[in-house]
């Protein structure tokens, strides 16, 4: 169910795996927007973020994304990864996660179970991927992983 969007199979239907404990190539300087306002998960979500060498940005609103995705793209240093809460007070987070992917970024849409009509719509639509809360520090590593290098197998993303 976490991984479908993203082309994985869930690890709990048989996949053992460890936490990667060094940053994979592919995220070593990334920039990544983490959205979400509740402070406890965006500093969480970033904390991880950062240990395995991305860089991320925090902000609590759909308007204050907005606006840190117009500033890095004046500043020809656009975010390659938007993880989004899915339950944004201020606007729809996959209305925000569609107007970063025309941005060409590549977002996760950090959603809840009663979300499925918005979860399946966003699916469709492509470039908008989705995790399932709760989400583990190891489920968010893989998927993004698998996302930043889209050559990378699944099993390959869980090792």
């Amino acid at each position: 169910m976490l991984f479908r969007s993203l082309g994985m199979q869930d690890p709990a239907a048989g996949f053992a795996h460890e936490l990667c404990a060094s940053p994979a190539e592919v995220f070593v300087g990334q920039p990544v927007l983490v959205v979400d306002d509740n402070t406890r998960c965006r500093e969480l979500f970033s904390a991880f973020l950062n240990s395995w060498g991305m860089k991320a940005e925090q902000c609590d609103s759909a308007s204050a994304a907005l606006a840190k995705l117009a500033t890095a793209r004046a500043a020809g240093r656009p975010y390659s990864i938007a993880l989004i809460d899915g339950t944004l007070p201020d606007a729809d987070a996959f209305e925000l996660a569609t107007r970063a992917t025309a941005e060409g970024m590549q977002v996760i849409v950090l959603a809840d179970t009663t979300q499925g009509p918005a979860i399946a719509h966003a699916r469709e639509a492509g470039r908008v991927h989705t995790l399932v809360k709760p989400v583990s520090q190891s489920t968010s590593h893989d998927a993004i992983t698998v996302l930043l290098d889209p050559t990378m197998t699944q099993a390959e993303a869980m090792r």
